[in-house]
């Protein structure tokens, strides 16, 4: 597949789609340069519009910064910019900042995830931000701001959506105390 999404570009370096295919097929294979270098292009491309794709390519070339020991946390926030109705993209722009320890931020990317409830991310989506995940890093991000009560109360529903979670479990027995 790898191979004729190369050859596809290479026939029409003008196409969007097989562009962000590429894009996409070099981070699934951890080919993180190459992800970056032609997602970018794909965000140059005049035809690349689709809000939902541009967002997950910027995305992903966070993602692919991170991979490398660089700072993706830009491309987060510009995926949040490209389409701010993406559960996935506030969900992964909270967990850099959780990354990071930037409460802040990690707390209101995380609160504005689960603003929203309608999934539409189609081929773009990440189940971990449908998940105990939102609420885990609402919680996290709570108890390091002084939102005790706040933490409690997202740590209690990420528990109950991930009943078997060690992690879980232990941070709310932590919030408790």
């Amino acid at each position: 597949y790898l191979d004729l999404l190369e050859v596809a570009v290479k026939d029409d370096v003008n196409c969007h789609r097989s562009s962000y295919y590429l894009g996409r097929e070099y981070t699934y294979r951890g080919r993180w340069e190459d992800a970056i270098n032609e997602l970018v292009r794909y965000l140059c491309l005049p035809t690349a519009t689709w809000s939902l794709e541009r967002s997950h390519a910027n995305r992903m070339i966070g993602n692919a910064k991170e991979h490398l020991g660089q700072d993706g946390l830009e491309w987060f926030q510009i995926a949040c910019s490209e389409d701010a109705t993406v559960r996935e993209n506030w969900h992964d722009l909270a967990m850099v900042c959780y990354k990071k320890q930037l409460w802040q931020e990690c707390y209101n990317a995380a609160k504005k995830a689960l603003t929203i409830t309608k999934n539409n991310s189609q081929h773009t989506g990440n189940a971990d931000a449908w998940g105990a995940s939102p609420h885990d890093l609402v919680a996290l991000s709570s108890y390091y701001l002084g939102l005790k009560e706040e933490a409690l109360k997202h740590g209690t529903i990420a528990v109950e959506m991930d009943p078997t979670n060690e992690r879980l479990i232990n941070n709310l027995k932590y919030y408790k105390e």
